[in-house]
């Protein structure tokens, strides 16, 4: 694997937790909804995104978590339980 898609991936990943935390701490303040819902799209889409790049492919821009998810099952079988 390249040196460079393991950086890229990490920098996925960091940015999916920094929305995991966010959706933490507005879930113990109980804040919007709406922004919970929206940061927990964001994570998912982030961290598949991660994952495709982890394994060297190339990422589309689109925010459709079923194409994204779908590209993953591609690559990995336990993603079909998802």
């Amino acid at each position: 694997m390249k040196e460079n898609n393991k950086k890229l991936a990490r920098e996925w990943f960091e940015k999916a937790k920094d929305d995991e935390r966010a959706v933490e701490n507005l879930l113990k303040e109980k804040g919007p909804f709406s922004i919970i819902c929206f940061l927990c799209q964001q994570m998912a889409e982030k961290y598949l995104k991660g994952y495709l790049v982890f394994k060297g492919k190339a990422i589309r821009k689109t925010h459709d978590l079923g194409e994204i998810l779908e590209r993953c099952r591609q690559i990995e079988q336990d993603f079909k339980n998802s």
